[in-house]
């Protein structure tokens, strides 16, 4: 009984983790679409009130308020993103560490763009918490010598 438990919990954090990413994804369209009618209109009131040269005041004045929209919504995105990831913290930390793998480290290597953005994080905290691996079996032996012997090979010969 409590292993199934166990697996819900896991099932709904997932779950959780990509409805937080599709909401960051809808509230990211939702501003683009509202940056292209705002340009549109811009771009119908430039022409209109100023012929050809409100079409090239239109197009510059265009181009600034999209770079400034650019950063703007990807410092929105971002705060959302840094605000999700804070949630889900939240909710992992009340698993054992070998739950909150087995939520994480999946999700990280099979998601991609906001719902990894959110993981990724994560999983990178939970793998530094853990031991570093060991890769030999043995540790090897030490050699011997001081390092500034000659080798064999440049040992002096005898003289013929």
């Amino acid at each position: 009984m409590r292993q199934a438990d166990e697996e819900r919990r896991i099932a709904d954090l997932r779950e959780e983790v990509q409805h937080l990413a599709s909401g960051v994804g809808d509230v990211r369209r939702t501003l683009w679409r509202t940056f292209g009618v705002l340009g549109a209109i811009g771009a119908v009131i430039a022409v209109a009130f100023g012929g050809p040269l409100g079409l090239c005041g239109g197009i510059v004045l265009g181009s600034i308020s999209a770079a400034l929209f650019g950063l703007l919504l990807a410092g929105l995105v971002e705060l959302l993103i840094s605000g999700c990831r804070a949630q889900l913290r939240r909710r992992i930390t009340e698993l054992p560490p070998e739950q909150r793998r087995a939520v994480v480290m999946p999700l990280a290597r099979e998601t991609s763009g906001d719902a990894w953005r959110i993981v990724y994080p994560l999983s990178r905290e939970l793998r530094n918490a853990l031991p570093p691996k060991r890769t030999e079996v043995t540790p090897a032996a030490a050699l011997e010598g001081r390092g500034d012997e000659p080798a064999a090979s440049e040992q002096s010969l005898p003289a013929p």
